[in-house]
């Protein structure tokens, strides 16, 4: 067993730059997307025991109506804000920016268009479980060199800062 992890460390460190450039690029996308959708929660969470306006006990039916309704935030807001910026707040931490193919800006279709299928295909629309297998999925497409569909008219590029 020690042997396998020595191995696989070794393999990962022996990769060539491109391989590890991917897979670094990969993990900055999905850690802008979980501060987008922390972002939300946290916007969220306050709002929602605003709106019931007495102490409610929190169970696994409200976790997780949470999690969906900060999910369909992010996914209402995120066009919106890839057509201003070409970024979202987690986006632009981690140095990333979402242009069409020419590299210009998103049409509000376009970044409709995206956000439905991100929604639909990465996060699972919202279910908390459910959007793990489904990153997961994404992640491994990507990672094998397949296009995820949400990409089709989009390109993911490092911000350029100047």
């Amino acid at each position: 067993m020690v042997e396998n992890q020595t191995k696989n460390r070794l393999d990962l460190i022996n990769r060539e730059p491109s391989t590890r450039h991917a897979d670094w690029f990969l993990w900055r996308r999905f850690s802008g997307r979980l501060v987008d959708f922390l972002f939300w929660l946290a916007v969220w969470y306050p709002a929602g025991q605003w709106l019931s306006r007495r102490t409610v006990h929190h169970n696994l039916a409200l976790f997780l109506l949470d999690q969906v309704v900060a999910c369909a935030l992010m996914m209402a807001t995120e066009p919106l804000q890839l057509v201003i910026s070409r970024t979202t707040i987690g986006k632009a931490l981690f140095g990333l920016r979402v242009s069409d193919g020419q590299g210009a800006r998103l049409t509000i279709k376009n970044a409709y268009h995206r956000a439905f299928f991100v929604w639909r295909f990465a996060l699972g629309f919202g279910l908390p479980f459910y959007r793990l297998v489904m990153l997961g999925r994404a992640y491994a497409e990507k990672r094998s060199g397949q296009p995820v569909c949400w990409e089709n008219e989009t390109l993911v590029s490092p911000l350029r800062v100047g």
